[in-house]
């Protein structure tokens, strides 16, 4: 069996390194403590891949993104880009490089729906004005009454749906999610191997060695710029989303889970590094994505804030036209 990747010394304090984590994922494990790390680290794995997953399916349902921001999912789509550049250029382990690979797909995903629900939203007031345009005029009191009920009667239907949504569970989501992890942790687990295989020293000769090793210092500083970048990137990326909401008042459209998988994700990970060693050595290349995990975790806290204030906001409008007609109804 080729060793496609191995950890030196291959014994520390009399224990050797897992040879099983460190071919499927590219980790030197020897300790106890190095076992609780890896494994932290890697249930920030299974969180991200099925993290974005309830946002689609709820974008799907509904026919619409128009509750994203923009700039949100712009601002996290290149924080996904930049972090994966400064993952291969700093040499971070494989599967933080492969988990990087499966953000950039689901964000595309959700990028795509953005721009598809967007479109077909365009077309159909398009359609809208045109039948319109054709109708002959009728009385303005008249439209304007029938806007106010259509408009009441869809902002009714919405909020029942997506209250019924977050608050009751779906088998048909849980379905999907699992069928999603299955494909998700086989494809992990393909270009964790790939790029392990990419990593392995066997892979270049050594003239490729020599020419790469006089670029080291480029490399490493160029690749702690993309990790800044991509750090600042996340931390930025919730401020659009939070001024949208705050602007709407309301997260209707947006999913819960998404961002509760989002903090438990951005947790795991910190705790992953910080269980394995609090060297500054070992933090050091490390920062931009700590700082980047743990800054981003103080933002999704306030968009959950959001969620249970404009919950309640929506639950107080509701109940208000029952009371005045029950009052009415008692005079």
């Amino acid at each position: 069996m080729q060793i496609l990747f191995s950890c030196t010394p291959e014994y520390k304090d009399g224990r050797q390194y897992s040879k099983l984590i460190s071919q499927l994922f590219g980790d030197c494990i020897w300790s106890t403590k190095d076992y609780v790390s890896f494994f932290v680290g890697l249930s920030s794995i299974l969180c991200w891949l099925v993290a974005q997953l309830p946002q689609i399916l709820l974008n799907f349902r509904s026919k619409s993104a128009d509750s994203l921001s923009f700039y949100f999912l712009t601002e996290w789509l290149l924080g996904d880009i930049t972090n994966l550049v400064g993952c291969l250029l700093t040499d971070q382990l494989p599967p933080q490089v492969a988990t990087a690979i499966y953000f950039l797909f689901i964000d595309f995903t959700l990028f795509l729906q953005y721009i598809w629900y967007g479109r077909r939203k365009m077309k159909e007031k398009d359609d809208e004005k045109n039948e319109k345009n054709e109708k002959p005029l009728v009385d303005m009191q008249t439209i304007c009454d029938l806007d106010i009920k259509n408009t009441d009667i869809e902002f009714d239907q919405t909020h029942n749906n997506e209250s019924e949504e977050l608050l009751s569970g779906s088998g048909v989501s849980m379905n999907s999610i699992l069928a999603i992890i299955g494909f998700g942790s086989i494809t992990y687990l393909g270009i964790s191997t790939l790029v392990n295989n990419y990593a392995s020293p066997s892979s270049f000769d050594a003239t490729q060695r020599n020419i790469l090793a006089t670029n080291d210092e480029v490399k490493a500083w160029t690749g702690k710029i993309f990790g800044w970048v991509s750090g600042v990137l996340y931390l930025i990326s919730r401020i659009p989303q939070i001024f949208k909401n705050f602007k709407r008042k309301s997260t209707i459209g947006l999913s819960l889970q998404m961002f509760i998988a989002a903090i438990f994700g951005n947790v795991t990970y910190s705790l992953g590094i910080l269980l394995r060693s609090v060297e500054w050595d070992f933090l050091k290349p490390k920062l931009p994505w700590l700082i980047g995990s743990l800054g981003t975790c103080g933002f999704d806290l306030i968009i959950l804030t959001q969620f249970i204030v404009y919950t309640k906001l929506a639950k107080k409008l509701e109940e208000s036209p029952k009371d005045e007609n029950q009052k009415k109804s008692t005079k």
